[in-house]
């Protein structure tokens, strides 16, 4: 038995084969393992498997009991999962790593990956493979085959299953020889069970295609048989593997050849000799890597290459869904007289899944009538502009609209976190309830924050007063911390107290989310808490999306994110407001007064946004100075692109930030009727008065 306990070890499982519980065991005279099977909710079941130590042994693979010993209520399990899968699965955004054998999901469990599912070998590829993966909550899944027949087979019959489902899926060819029977386990232990090298071996594998048989013709027919109910998946099969062979060659390009060996160019990163250094770079075999010299940590995802290069793999992810989903004739609308009722509107209600409410064009001019007569009011407010700026941009970024996204996007340091602030500040002195999920700040540090943004002291000295005071308390007299002046101290609670008596309350999410859902449902039920209680929540401001949690593939996963966002302000009647960090070239370039566009949002295009705003800082000399342009690059039902020139950009600020010029190409009427009653300067409260002068330049 200690032979089969290293032959695990041998293979780099014997971890994950103690988790799953795997254990010696001979089964009519033939040694192997015994192991159990569970359940969705990783309960062991009465099914048990044994495999045989002999791989090439007959049998290979045997369920327990045996059929003459199973009693009548006995049923196989479909999927061999260890218990967590699906947990992993949520907390991956909706990952799934999909083998069909038992030793390749110990594989990838012992490099890391609990997100795997199995189906006991390639010829028991599930019939309902598609319907099962959605229940578990699978958004897009990546399978290897091992490189034989069987494998094949198997990949294609994953393929069949889910070509036509809104999962998408991806073929990974594992780095071996064809027909060898090559598998995931044979990498790990090419990789010598070090997880970095195999999980980064797997990223730069090649994708394998399948295209079935008459497959055009198929697509005409199928497409005329779904023409009375069109659906655009989320992400069309395919699609994102489109996206990185445009992307590739768009890289190839612009790189330069090195001798004639194919994938290797001159290193783009430059600063060498004038002999130059060789950079991996091989489409055909998925492989990227840094030249030989200093630079050979830089660039080994294609994705930090491209954005090195200037390419907007954004652009051309939306380049490639517009050919694979092309535009479709809207369905014929409805009798208004049927399925159509006085009920509330969809922005008042959540849905569980089932049928879409449905209005007719004759029943929502009806319903607008009754508003322009004043028969009616409208059921949710908009909200007006919370920083007095924005105003001057009209259209969306001047009326809040529930259920739509506005989107900030700006360099790390440049004010995001200060303008979301300003803006939850002035939702806050209106009255407004707000909900606030920062990754990067507590709710008491955001309360140090306000405190700075007012005009009290540092955030850092409030940190080192705090220091003082445990020290103290402690009895230790060689501090480290230094103690608020008196004067400072009063300040601090002066402002505590002011916006502890602002009309409005800021809901902080304090928790670290596991998962996006876990995010979204802690949203949602806080909404339907507060409102449970009289008062309403407006606005969710989500600070930097892409410290939300996530993995795999960057663009895709955060426009899933963005889409699932948008569903959340559907449900709950929200306006979202989510803050972007800038590619990494493009923060360059910001320094040197290139403007941010709608393409600088790092791995995430702005498709799901109602509204673009990019911050940008001016530069003197290398230094960045307090004043900057604040851009609007997308705002629906008002003018763009435009900008504007504002002062304490990098800093809270109040509801009327003083404007250094006007917008580009005077694209704004400047009359003050456009202010209506905002055209002056908010008027103070008394307890502000001596924190005036913090903001007079």
């Amino acid at each position: 038995m200690s032979t089969l306990t290293e032959r695990l070890k041998q293979r780099g499982i014997l971890t994950s084969a103690s988790y799953a519980v795997w254990k010696p065991h001979t089964e009519k005279g033939k040694p192997g393992w015994l192991y159990p099977t569970f359940d969705e909710a990783g309960e062991p079941l009465a099914a048990r498997r044994w495999k045989n130590a002999n791989s090439k042994g007959s049998p290979k693979y045997l369920w327990l009991p045996r059929r003459e010993d199973r009693p009548p209520d006995f049923t196989l399990p479909t999927y061999y999962m260890l218990p967590g899968a699906l947990d992993a699965i949520a907390e991956c955004g909706g990952v799934v790593h999909l083998v069909a054998g038992e030793v390749d999901l110990l594989t990838l469990r012992a490099a890391g990956w609990a997100n795997a599912l199995s189906w006991y070998g390639e010829g028991n590829v599930p019939v309902t493979l598609a319907d099962d993966l959605r229940r578990f909550g699978v958004k897009y899944a990546v399978y290897y085959p091992d490189l034989d027949d069987a494998g094949m087979d198997g990949a294609r019959k994953v393929w069949e299953r889910l070509q036509d489902s809104s999962i998408s899926v991806k073929f990974r060819r594992l780095p071996g020889e064809d027909g060898t029977g090559f598998d995931l386990n044979d990498l790990w232990q090419r990789c010598a069970f070090v997880p970095t090298n195999f999980l980064s071996a797997l990223a730069q594998a090649p994708l394998i295609e399948f295209e079935a048989e008459g497959a055009v013709e198929d697509r005409l027919i199928k497409a005329e048989e779904d023409s009375q109910l069109p659906e655009v998946p989320a992400a069309h099969p395919g699609e994102r593997e489109e996206v990185e062979r445009r992307a590739w060659a768009e890289i190839a390009s612009r790189l330069t050849r090195r001798g004639t060996k194919p994938g290797y160019y001159e290193c783009p990163y430059g600063d060498h000799k004038p002999e130059g250094k060789d950079f991996l770079f091989d489409p055909a075999t998925g492989k990227v890597g840094g030249c030989q010299g200093k630079h050979a940590a830089q660039s080994k995802r294609w994705r930090d290459l491209a954005d090195f290069l200037g390419i907007d793999v954004s652009q051309i992810a939306r380049d490639v869904a517009a050919e694979f989903r092309p535009p479709q004739e809207p369905p014929p609308a409805p009798d208004p007289a049927e399925h159509l009722s006085e009920s509330a509107p969809p922005a008042a209600q959540k849905r569980a899944d089932g049928p879409l409410r449905v209005a007719s064009g004759k029943r929502a001019a009806e319903g607008l009538k009754r508003l322009v007569t004043g028969a009616t009011t409208i059921d949710s407010m908009p909200v007006l502009a919370p920083y007095k700026p924005l105003l001057r941009f009209g259209g969306m970024l001047r009326l809040w609209e529930r259920r739509k996204i506005i989107l900030v996007i700006g360099a790390s340091g440049t004010g995001k976190t200060a303008f979301l602030e300003t803006c939850q500040d002035g939702q806050r002195r209106r009255g407004e309830n707000i909900i606030v999920y920062g990754p990067e700040w507590t709710p008491q540090e955001y309360q140090m924050r306000l405190v700075a943004g007012w005009g009290g002291p540092k955030v850092e000295d409030q940190r080192l007063d705090q220091i003082f005071l445990k020290e103290e308390a402690m009895g230790i007299e060689d501090h480290s911390g230094a103690r608020l002046s008196d004067t400072q101290r009063a300040r601090v609670l002066k402002i505590l107290d002011m916006a502890a008596h602002w009309p409005g309350d800021a809901y902080y999410i304090d928790s670290a989310p596991r998962r996006v859902s876990e995010l979204l449902d802690t949203v949602s039920n806080t909404v339907d808490k507060v409102r449970g209680e009289g008062k309403d929540i407006t606005t969710f401001y989500l600070d930097y999306v892409q410290k939300t949690p996530r993995s795999g593939d960057g663009w895709a996963e955060i426009e899933f994110i963005m889409g699932d966002l948008f569903h959340l302000g559907v449900s709950s009647d929200l306006i979202i407001v989510v803050a972007s960090q800038t590619k990494k070239e493009d923060s360059r370039k910001l320094r040197q007064g290139t403007l941010l566009d709608e393409s600088s949002a790092q791995q995430l295009s702005d498709q799901q946004a109602n509204a673009v705003i990019t911050l940008n800082p001016v530069y003197q000399n290398g230094s960045r100075l307090e004043r900057g342009w604040i851009r609007v690059v997308k705002n629906s039902l008002g003018i763009a692109p435009a900008k504007m020139l504002v002062e304490t950009f990098l800093y809270r600020h109040r509801w009327g930030d003083k404007e250094i010029t006007d917008v580009e190409d005077d694209a704004f009427d400047t009359t003050p009727a456009l202010y209506n009653n905002n055209s002056k300067d908010e008027p103070d409260d008394p307890a502000q008065l001596d924190l005036v002068g913090y903001w007079q330049k």
